[in-house]
C-alpha cells in the first residue's frame, strides 16, 4: 500500500470516496489471501506429518505416535489467516482513504509519512512495559526468567518499531559523517534519499530491526537458558564414578557394598523423580489442616539419595541440619521453600506416585533459586517408583585412588548384578544436556517460525521500496549517471539501513537479555559464541543487499530514454 499511494492519491483527486478505496483494497487483499489459502491447504497436513517425524526422530514424541490431520485445524487456520488479511487491508488501507486529496497527493510524491500522537503515546507505552518486564525478568528465578523474558523481547520490539521514525533519523545523523567519509558521491546520494524520506527510511529499518532483534534475543535467551540449566545441573553432582544397569535399576542393598570397597570415599543411591509441597509444615506450632489440598501445591525436583553419601556426593550445602538424619519418613527442603520453619516440623508431600507422605525436615538446603531440590532418602522414595529399584549410585573416590582401577574393581559387581555399568559422572552430564538439547530444539522451531516471518517482511519491503524507485533511478540515467553509480548508490543505502536496524535491533536484544542474563548467570553478558551475533549480523547484511540491488539492477536494464523505463 505504501508502494500504491500515488495511485490511491490519483483516485482520491478524480472523486474516489473513502469507502469506495477501502472496498478496493479489502477486495484485493481477500482475493490474493484466496489465492494464497489454496495450497496452504493442501501442504498444511503434509507439512504436519513431516513435522512430527522430525519430531519423533528428536526423541520429543515416541515414535509409535501416528499422525491424524481432521479438518478442523484447517478451517481454524483459514479463518485466521482470512481475518489477518482483512484487518492488514482496513489498517493499511485507512491512512490514504482518510486524507484530502491534495493531502494525498502530496503524501504520495515525497514518502515522508505522518508520525502520529497515537503512535508515539503507544511507543512509549510499549518502552514502559518492556521496563516493567525488564524488572520481571531481572527478579524472576532463572528458569522462571524466559518466559518473563519471551513477551519483554515483543514489546520492546513493538516499541522500537512504533518509534522507528525518529530512532532512525538519529540514527542517520550519526552516520552521516561516516557514511559520506568512506562512499565519495554515491555517499552523498544515499545520505540525501535516506535524509529526504525519514517515512519510508523508518519503514525499510524496522524489518531489518524485527528479524535481527528477534533472531539475537531468541537465540542467545535459549543459549543462557541451557547453559544456567547445566551450569546448576553440574553444581548438583561431585560424584567421579556412577553405576547403572541395563537391566534397569539396582537393588538397595548394593549401595552398602559400594561404599565398602576400598578406595571409595562415599557412595549414595540417586533416584530421580518430582515431588510436590503441599502445604505448611505441620508440628506443635504448626497444627495440622482439617484439608491437605487447602494451598496450592509447589513442585520441586525430587531426588532419592543415601544419607552416609550425600553431602559427599551430591554437592549439597545445608544451611541449618544435617543429611545425615535422611532415614524413614524425612525431608531435606531447599531455604527457600521452608522458610519460616524449624528443623522436626513435618510437610505433607505428595510423591511422584500421586501418593501423599507426611515427612519430617531435618535440613534446609542452600540452592541458587529456580533450581532448588528437594532430597530424600532413596529407601524411602524407592517404594513409590515403579521398580523399586535405584537408577544410578553415585561414587565418590578418595583422594589419590585410580578411579579406573576403582571402576574395574566396582564392575565386578556385575557378577551377581548383571547389567552393571561403571562410567564417569559425564554420563549423566551427557544424559541431561541431551534431554536440554530436546527441549532447546522445540524452542528453535518456534523460533525459526518467528524470525522466518521477520525475514520475509525484511526482503519483501526492500523489494517493494526499490521497486516503487523505478522513475528515480531513471532521472538519475538521464541526468548522465552510469548503472554501477546508481547501484553504487543503492549499495550504500542498503548498508546504511542494515547498520541502522542492526543497531537498533542490537538494542532491543539487550534490552531483553541483560535482566535475563543477570536472573540466569548473575552475568550481565549471555552465554553462547559472539558468532551467533556476527553471522545473524552478516545474513541480514546479505538479505538487505540481495534485495536491494536485484531489482536496481533489474530496473536499471534498456535505455533510460525509452518512455517504458520510467512507467
Amino acid at each position: 500500500m505504501r508502494q500504491r499511494r500515488p495511485d490511491m492519491a490519483l483516485l482520491r483527486a478524480t472523486g474516489a470516496t473513502p469507502g469506495q478505496m477501502r472496498r478496493l483494497v479489502v477486495g484485493e487483499t481477500m482475493l490474493l489471501a484466496a489465492v494464497a489459502i489454496t495450497p496452504a491447504w493442501w501442504l498444511g497436513p503434509r507439512v504436519g506429518a513431516r513435522l512430527l517425524d522430525a519430531f519423533a526422530d528428536a526423541g520429543v514424541v515416541p515414535d509409535t505416535i501416528a499422525f491424524r490431520s481432521g479438518i478442523v485445524p484447517q478451517i481454524v487456520g483459514i479463518a485466521i489467516a482470512l481475518f489477518t488479511a482483512l484487518g492488514a487491508a482496513f489498517t493499511a488501507s485507512g491512512a490514504a482513504a482518510k486524507v484530502r486529496p491534495a493531502e494525498a497527493l502530496a503524501e504520495g510524491t515525497d514518502g515522508r509519512g505522518h508520525f502520529s500522537r497515537v503512535r508515539l503515546v503507544a511507543g512509549l507505552l510499549c518502552l514502559v512495559g518492556g521496563g516493567a518486564l525488564a524488572w520481571g525478568t531481572a527478579g524472576s528465578d532463572g528458569p522462571d526468567a524466559a518466559g518473563v523474558a519471551t513477551p519483554a523481547a515483543m514489546v520492546w520490539t513493538a516499541g522500537f518499531g512504533l518509534l522507528a521514525p525518529p530512532l532512525c533519523a538519529a540514527l542517520v545523523r550519526a552516520l552521516r559523517r561516516p557514511l559520506r567519509a568512506t562512499s565519495g558521491l554515491a555517499g552523498r546520494l544515499a545520505d540525501h534519499n535516506i535524509t529526504a524520506r525519514p517515512g519510508l527510511t523508518a519503514a525499510a529499518v524496522t524489518p531489518v530491526m524485527l528479524a535481527t532483534g528477534l533472531a539475537i534475543g531468541l537465540i542467545y535467551m535459549q543459549t543462557t537458558g541451557s547453559a544456567g540449566a547445566k551450569e546448576a545441573f553440574r553444581d548438583t553432582l561431585r560424584a567421579d564414578i556412577v553405576l547403572t544397569s541395563d537391566a534397569g535399576g539396582l537393588p538397595p542393598e548394593l549401595v552398602d557394598k559400594v561404599a565398602a570397597v576400598t578406595g571409595v570415599e562415599a557412595a549414595s543411591a540417586r533416584i530421580p523423580s518430582t515431588g510436590y509441597l503441599l502445604r505448611e509444615p505441620s508440628g506443635p506450632e504448626h497444627p495440622k489442616d482439617a484439608n491437605p489440598g487447602e494451598s496450592g501445591p509447589t513442585e520441586l525436583p525430587l531426588i532419592g539419595v543415601t544419607a552416609e553419601g550425600a553431602a559427599a556426593t551430591t554437592g549439597a550445602h545445608t544451611l541449618s541440619g544435617n543429611l545425615r538424619d535422611l532415614h524413614g519418613d524425612s525431608v531435606a527442603l531447599p531455604a527457600r521453600h521452608a522458610g519460616g520453619h524449624r528443623l522436626g516440623d513435618l510437610l505433607d508431600v505428595r510423591l511422584g506416585d500421586g501418593s501423599h507422605a507426611r515427612l519430617k525436615l531435618v535440613a534446609t538446603l542452600e540452592a541458587r533459586p529456580g533450581y532448588e531440590t528437594m532430597l530424600m532418602p532413596a529407601t524411602t522414595l524407592a517404594a513409590h517408583t515403579d521398580a523399586a529399584l535405584i537408577p544410578q549410585i553415585l561414587v565418590r573416590a578418595t583422594p589419590g585412588t585410580d578411579h579406573t582401577a576403582l571402576s574395574a574393581t566396582l564392575a565386578t559387581f556385575a557378577a551377581d548384578h548383571p547389567g552393571l555399568r561403571t562410567t564417569g559422572s559425564e554420563t549423566l552430564v551427557a544424559a541431561h544436556d541431551d534431554q536440554d538439547d530436546t527441549q532447546a530444539w522445540m524452542a528453535y522451531l518456534v523460533l525459526g517460525v518467528v524470525v522466518g516471518y521477520a525475514t520475509i517482511a525484511l526482503v519483501n519491503t526492500q523489494i517493494l521500496a526499490t521497486v516503487r524507485r523505478r522513475r528515480e533511478f531513471t532521472l538519475y540515467r538521464l541526468v548522465g549517471a552510469g548503472r554501477r553509480q546508481v547501484l553504487h548508490m543503492a549499495a550504500v543505502e542498503a548498508i546504511t539501513t542494515t547498520v541502522a536496524g542492526l543497531t537498533l535491533g542490537t538494542t532491543v536484544a539487550a534490552l531483553t537479555l541483560i535482566p535475563l542474563d543477570i536472573s540466569v548467570l548473575d552475568s550481565p553478558l549471555p552465554a553462547g559464541s559472539p558468532a551467533i551475533w556476527f553471522t545473524i549480523a552478516g545474513t541480514a547484511l546479505t538479505l538487505t543487499l540481495l534485495a536491494t540491488l536485484a531489482p536496481t539492477a533489474a530496473l536499471l536494464r534498456g535505455n533510460p530514454g525509452d518512455p517504458a523505463a520510467a512507467e
